[in-house]
This record gives C-alpha cells, structure tokens and sequence, in this order.
C-alpha cells in the first residue's frame, strides 16, 4: 500500500538513512553541485557563486549554512551552492572527489568554502558562521547583507539618515525603483514604508516602533504575521544603527 511513502519526508534529515552514496537534501536557496553540474554553474558570466565543500556525512555548520543560504537569494548574481563528497567510499568511486582533488582540498578540513567568479576562484579561511561569512563576502564586491536585511537598501537607509527628512521623498523613490528592478522581496517594502513614516513622525518612531514590535513578537502569533514582523525588526534595526 502507500504505506511507506508517508515516512520519506523524513528521511534527509537523519544521518545515514539514505543508505549509501544517496547523499543529503541541500538547504533551501543552495544549488546541489557535482562533476557534472559544477563547470556550469561556477562558469556563469558576470554571477559569483560561493560553494561549500562537505562530506555526504557533514551537517555540523548546517545551521549556519541554512541562514547564509536565506541570505544569498536578496543579492543580485550570486548563488551558493554545496558539493558533497562522499568519503566513505572506496577512493577510486567516491562521487565529486575530482572537484575536492582539482582544488586541493582536504578531507579533514571539510566544511570548506570557496568563492568562484568567472575564472578566479579564492578560498575562505575563516569561521563558519553567518556572520563571517557575510562580512568575508561583502569585501569581496558580493552584495550580501550581514542581518538578513538588503545592503543596497542599506546603504540609502544610512544616507536618507544623514541627509535627514526632508530628503525624504527622493529616498522613498529610490527604494521604490530598486525594489520594483531588483527586490521583489517581503522585506524591501519595509524600507520606503518606515522612511514615510520617519519623515511623519521623526526619527523617534525608529526607536518607539523598534519596542513595539518586540513586544508584538515577545507573544504568541501566526508564522506569518511572526515572519513579517520579524523582517520589520530588522529593517528597524539598520535605521536605528544608522543613527
């Protein structure tokens, strides 16, 4: 009967149940890589893809991994993508090792990232967590924000501060052009909204608006009006930041 397929949902999430060589689900928002795939992709004119390197078996970083992966699809040519090794195979068979063996990577030091950009590829060496990898990124040209927010968007939020509100309009259409040509994203309406907002109330709204939207959040709500509140927050935060 169907029976069986009811428990196949679970099955990338734990270890080892996909019997051998299967490998493992990538996270949302990253691209499954290998031998044949991998050219392709990292060879994308004018796009920079950051790729992580892992054994079949490796999910220590996942979390982080999964977050960078909700971050990269709000920054323009750029993807991330995953090729997983198989290192319990026999040498000769394991699946992708030609692409850990082309770049000189070794085994025990799995996860590795490594950034690819047309025919330039550098590897990263530092911690493995969203933070540092975004900071890492974002100096090298990648436009990837570091709190889930929209750099580019950003950077307006820092100057509609500096020039104060009654530049206000020439900022909200700025935000309106880049989200109508780039991001069509929940998040971005925020920007244009809380800089009407802003120019109505004054920059206090920032820090009141910021409280009551804690607050909101510290109770119980809906996953979806939680989502879209907790990108609110966020967007709050770079304002109040740029203060």
């Amino acid at each position: 009967g169907m029976g069986g397929m009811g428990d196949y949902g679970g099955m990338g999430d734990e270890d080892g149940m996909g019997g051998e060589g299967d490998g493992r689900e990538s996270p949302p928002g990253a691209l499954q890589l290998d031998s044949f795939t991998f050219d392709k992709v990292v060879g994308l004119k004018d796009h920079s893809v950051l790729v992580k390197f892992d054994s079949v078996q490796g999910e220590d970083e996942e979390s982080e991994f999964h977050e960078l992966c909700k971050l990269a699809h709000q920054a323009p040519r750029f993807f991330v993508g995953e090729v997983q090794v198989d290192t319990t195979s026999s040498l000769d068979e394991r699946p992708n090792d030609d692409l850990r063996a082309r770049y000189q990577l070794e085994v025990e030091e799995f996860p590795v990232y490594v950034l690819f950009n047309g025919a330039e590829h550098v590897k990263y060496t530092g911690a493995d967590t969203v933070a540092d990898l975004s900071d890492w990124l974002r100096s090298r040209g990648v436009g990837i924000s570091r709190t889930g927010t929209i750099a580019e968007m950003d950077d307006l939020v820092v100057a509609f501060v500096k020039e104060g509100v009654a530049s206000t309009d020439k900022y909200v259409q700025a935000a309106e052009a880049l989200i109508a040509d780039k991001y069509p994203t929940p998040i971005a309406k925020w920007y244009p909204k809380i800089m009407s907002k802003v120019q109505e109330k004054g920059l206090e709204y920032i820090t009141k608006e910021r409280s009551r939207v804690q607050k909101v959040l510290s109770g119980t709500l809906a996953m979806e009006k939680r989502t879209e509140l907790s990108e609110k927050l966020r967007v709050l935060v770079t304002f109040a930041e740029s203060q």
